[in-house]
């Protein structure tokens, strides 16, 4: 068995959310295998990390709504595979555009459990998802709400992140992207799993 990284749906139970796809407490028909996984706060997407077996593997990377992070998350970016990389991550609504051919998977894996930990902290906070579903990436901070503004400030002060160079006509993907590289060097645990 081999530790493999995916960006996978949620499926929700009441209150509860797991992984789809995987074994999890209101979903017993899933694979049954060690994973560990935070969510994008209320948006549907979870970061997961599982053991699996090369079959399993096959069976998740062929669902059409599974991203599969290829198994050397140390390699960098293929040319060929970048537009791809980038349009996967946008179309989860998390930020793309920055990846580049010189990141490796283990740099973006980061950059997007960095934005889950915030996304989660701000759901906590305040019950509310990160950003409006009828905003977009290329939206700015402008366009967004008062009380959606004041809501991102203050889950981004209580992590004491900086955020004094946001102005009226900063994207939302600018936005986004700084706040996740704020998680910095601070281990990302997924269940016994550490990236």
């Amino acid at each position: 068995m081999t530790v493999r990284f995916y960006l996978v749906p949620v499926e929700q139970s009441g209150n509860a959310r797991g992984p789809k796809y995987f074994k999890w407490r209101f979903s017993p028909d899933g694979l049954d295998v060690r994973w560990g996984a935070f969510d994008y706060g209320l948006i549907p997407t979870m970061l997961i990390a599982a053991d699996v077996t090369a079959g399993q593997h096959d069976t998740l990377a062929a669902q059409s709504d599974v991203t599969a992070i290829p198994a050397d998350i140390d390699s960098t970016v293929p040319a060929q595979a970048l537009p791809a990389v980038q349009n996967a991550l946008e179309d989860l609504r998390i930020p793309g555009g920055w990846v580049t051919t010189n990141h490796t998977y283990r740099e973006i894996i980061r950059t997007v459990g960095g934005l889950f930990q915030f996304a989660q902290r701000h759901h906590g906070l305040h019950n509310k998802i990160i950003m409006p579903e009828n905003v977009t990436l290329s939206q700015t901070w402008g366009d967004l709400p008062l009380q959606a503004r004041q809501e991102v400030r203050a889950t981004a002060d209580s992590l004491n992140y900086d955020y004094s160079d946001v102005t009226a006509s900063t994207t939302i993907r600018q936005i986004l992207k700084s706040l996740a590289d704020q998680w910095g060097d601070q281990p990302l645990l997924l269940g016994g799993f550490e990236i």
